[in-house]
């Protein structure tokens, strides 16, 4: 295929966002990059492109 693709099920893509969710709320980081971006710390929105506004880094 062109396009990087991975075949998933119903159970698949429920496994894959509980795992989103759990790093989430692990994440002893203070600053999230979603609020990175929103809060324009340092400047930092003339750095992104639209894309990580739409997804917030998560995909690349």
């Amino acid at each position: 295929m062109p396009v990087k693709a991975v075949a998933v099920n119903a159970e698949m893509l429920k496994a894959m966002y509980d795992e989103e969710l759990r790093i989430e709320e692990e994440n002893e980081n203070f600053f999230t990059f979603r609020e990175i971006i929103e809060k324009n710390m340092q400047g930092i929105r003339s750095k992104m492109s639209k894309r990580d506004f739409l997804y917030y880094g998560k995909m690349r």
